[in-house]
Order: C-alpha cells, then sequence, then structure tokens
C-alpha cells in the first residue's frame, strides 16, 4: 500500500512540475474541430458514418453551431464510390447513418486503399484512410468445461482456418442463445477472461460496437467484441475462457425470467478481420476505461489515439463476419 501511495505522489508531482512549462490562460479558447468516425465492412462494402464536434476542453461551447454544408466523400482504389451532402443538426449529437452502400455494395479485395474526406463550414476539413483487411475463416470450435479455484469455467478453443500473421488483427464475439419451444431465442453477449489493459504482450482490447460496426465510446458494454493481434493466436488457435455465472448463483424462484424454459442452447462464436486503425482505437479507448491509474484521472497521452488528419476519431475497416455455432 505504502508503494501505491508513492507511485501516486511522484505522479503528482511530475505533473506539477511539468504544468509549471507552460502558460495557462483561462480565458483562452479552444476551437472546436470536426470527430469522424468512419467505419467500412469491406466484407460487404456497407460503412457506419459518424460525425459531430470534438468538444473544447476550454471555451464557451454553447457557441457551436450546427454541422452546416456538410461533404463527405469515400473512395476505394481511387474511385469515389461514396458522397454525402446535407445539413446535420448538432442537437441529435452528429450523424449516424447505418448500413450505407460503398463499393457497389460489394466485398473489397484485401489491401483495397479506403480514403475519407470530409468538410463542414467553418471548421478544418479532415481526410483519412484506411486497408482492408484480409477475411477470416474459423475451422472449428472446441468447448470443454472446467473449474478453477472451485468456479466453473466454459473454455472455447477457436480454431482458424490460417494462422494470422503480424500485422492482421482479429475480432471475437461470444453470444449464447437460449432456445423456447415456441422458437423464441435469448441472446446473451458474453464477454471472455483475457489479459487486461495494462499486458503489453498481446494488448487485447474490449469494446462494445453498434450494429456489429460502430464503435460505441459509452460504458454500455451491450455488444462486447473482443479484438486482439496475431500475437494471442498461436498455431491457429485461440482460446477464450468464459466465467459460468449460472454455477456460481443458483436462480431465484420468484424471477418471472428465470421461470422460462429452454429447450435448446447453443453458442454463436463470430470472427472477423480489422485493419491496425481500427485496432489502435479500440485499444485506446479500452485502456482509457480499464487501466487503473487512467480510473485515476492519470492516463498518459497515448490513450488517446486517432488517425484523422485536421480533426479526431478514426477512419478503420473490418473484413467479412464469419460465424460458427456449437451445441
Amino acid at each position: 500500500m505504502k508503494r501505491l501511495h508513492h507511485i501516486v505522489i511522484l505522479t503528482l508531482t511530475l505533473l506539477a512540475l511539468n504544468s509549471c512549462e507552460y502558460e495557462f490562460d483561462v480565458k483562452s479558447k479552444a476551437k472546436p474541430g470536426l470527430y469522424a468516425q468512419c467505419i467500412v465492412n469491406a466484407g460487404n462494402g456497407t460503412i457506419q458514418l459518424k460525425l459531430d464536434y470534438a468538444s473544447p476542453a476550454q471555451g464557451n461551447t454553447t457557441e457551436i453551431p450546427k454541422l452546416q454544408n456538410v461533404t463527405v466523400n469515400l473512395r476505394a482504389d481511387g474511385v469515389t464510390n461514396f458522397a454525402f451532402a446535407g445539413e446535420i443538426d448538432h442537437s441529435i449529437h452528429g450523424m449516424h447513418e447505418g448500413q450505407l452502400t460503398f463499393f457497389n455494395g460489394k466485398s473489397m479485395p484485401a489491401g483495397s486503399e479506403i480514403e475519407l474526406s470530409v468538410k463542414a463550414e467553418g471548421l478544418t476539413s479532415i481526410t483519412s484512410s484506411c486497408i482492408a483487411p484480409a477475411n477470416v475463416q474459423i475451422d472449428s470450435i472446441g468447448h470443454q468445461i472446467d473449474s478453477i479455484m472451485n468456479m466453473q469455467m466454459d473454455i472455447f478453443n477457436v480454431y482458424l482456418a490460417e494462422q494470422p500473421v503480424e500485422g492482421q488483427y482479429i475480432a471475437f464475439k461470444l453470444e449464447k442463445r437460449s432456445w423456447t419451444a415456441d422458437e423464441t431465442c435469448k441472446n446473451e453477449i458474453y464477454t471472455p477472461i483475457m489479459g487486461n489493459a495494462t499486458d503489453t504482450e498481446i494488448e487485447i482490447a474490449r469494446i462494445s460496437l453498434i450494429e456489429n460496426q460502430l464503435i460505441d465510446e459509452t460504458d454500455d458494454y451491450g455488444d462486447v467484441v473482443t479484438v486482439v493481434p496475431a500475437a494471442a493466436i498461436k498455431n491457429k488457435m485461440i482460446t477464450l475462457p468464459l466465467l459460468n455465472f449460472e454455477s456460481m448463483w443458483p436462480d431465484d424462484p420468484d424471477d418471472e425470467e428465470e421461470k422460462v424454459e429452454y429447450i435448446k442452447i447453443d453458442y454463436k462464436i463470430s470472427a472477423f478481420g480489422v485493419d491496425e486503425n481500427f485496432y489502435r482505437y479500440s485499444l485506446a479507448n479500452y485502456r482509457s476505461r480499464s487501466d487503473f491509474m487512467a480510473m485515476m484521472g492519470l492516463a498518459p497521452a497515448n490513450f488517446a489515439w486517432s488517425n484523422i488528419k485536421g480533426g479526431f476519431g478514426v477512419c478503420g475497416a473490418l473484413s467479412k463476419i464469419d460465424e460458427y455455432v456449437i451445441e
């Protein structure tokens, strides 16, 4: 405990010394910039797009107007495939358009270059780019139940058709599906117990997605995916351990939901490739929530990441989603 106390004091002291090097003007006003999150699904030729202001750390945010005269252009391998022009009402927190057709609605070859440019009245124009990642194919899934420190674990071994190479990043999503007699399905998203935010060897990120694509930057981890680099996959296999909470707490007889009878239970594991931009942005967001020092408000600068030139956010891509179901 003393060691932790000393670390905190030292960190605060260094921050205080560092702040002495800069003149701080409380009357200064930071200019707003464009925030963009553009995630291209190279597997089916669709995009998820969100545009907004990057809120100033200083200044009067009530002066921020609507996003007006907005122009968005996306190019694939040098050819413009998608364009948008219009007005975005800031009161609805930016623009979020789902499943917009891109690349003529077809899958894009791995390595295709995607370029983004956005203009908005009164703001600096932004540009960015990313590369379409290779597809991922699940070969088979192994499932076993184990007990660790009196806790029941579901162990899923995911075998891929090919071993990813350095520079490839894979996202996995694990769902438990419970079926009733009338074929009603209850979906539960599970988060494997893997690594942590300060694990520098494999650097696993856990993020929540909107409609399987757009990165959710809130604390609502409803649709969680686990993103790993190629180094986390050995001999085409990765292990996804899952804590079985049902074995730890018995059913509540007064809970109407737990009285529902399920005739079949299966698990669906999804996997897809993501580009390095998607991975880096996801990792930075995950670290900002999960690292001990970050939770104390002392996150280092590299916990923020962006590949948007002239603004903030991310332009990234993911591959076709492959799914595998086991009972």
